[in-house]
């Protein structure tokens, strides 16, 4: 957020009490918000929030896990190495055993989000993982949590964050300038519920 522009960060909690249609996007979230201005302030309300978006006044991010940020898109060139170092320090923390050394990196490059105290910049999924394998970083500071061969089965949950359920159901596209539904436009959307409790953190 540009600071030179006098603009101020926001966290705004949210707590769903019910499913959506869809998973929750920062696009759809601005979208909703143009349809409220329009209604409350009319062109006039949703073109002010354009104007300060395409100004870099205005920035809205997904919603994320409470107390989580997401992993950034990894540099292949920089991981091979990453991966190589984290996977020589799994076999020295394994007993020297290799085998199980796939499936932990496999399941490594789907994390998603880790905790905001552990996240900085130019952290990577490799980088991560060696963190965690060194024990710098424990089950429940990452999204989705990773279990160590030599941790026991059921280990703390820590901050884990029990993950959405997603469900599936017909959808028809309205026309907005009709208000009436679109031709050939029924089609299968997918949805999100999630656990009872659950905060979601979004960045203003």
């Amino acid at each position: 957020m540009g600071c030179d522009m006098g603009v101020k960060d926001y966290k705004v909690a949210l707590m769903p009490s019910g499913p959506f249609s869809h998973p929750l996007r920062a696009d759809i979230l601005a979208g909703h918000l143009c349809w409220y201005l329009a209604h409350a302030e009319g062109e006039e309300g949703v073109a002010r929030l354009i104007e300060a978006a395409e100004g870099g006044e205005f920035r809205l991010s997904d919603p994320f896990p409470e107390g989580f940020l997401p992993l950034p898109v990894d540099d292949p060139g920089e991981c091979a190495r990453l991966f190589q170092e984290a996977e020589e320090e799994f076999v020295k923390k394994n007993s020297g055993v290799r085998s199980e050394w796939v499936s932990i990196r496999k399941r490594a490059r789907k994390l998603a989000f880790l905790s905001k105290d552990k996240w900085r910049v130019g952290i990577s999924r490799p980088a991560v993982l060696l963190e965690r394998i060194k024990g710098n970083l424990g089950p429940g500071d990452l999204l989705p949590s990773l279990r160590l061969p030599w941790e026991k089965k059921d280990p703390a949950p820590g901050r884990a964050v029990a993950a959405p359920e997603e469900w599936t159901s017909l959808h028809t596209a309205i026309n907005r300038l009709t208000d009436g539904a679109e031709n050939a436009a029924l089609h299968e959307r997918v949805g999100v519920a999630y656990p009872e409790g659950t905060r979601l953190d979004l960045y203003v």
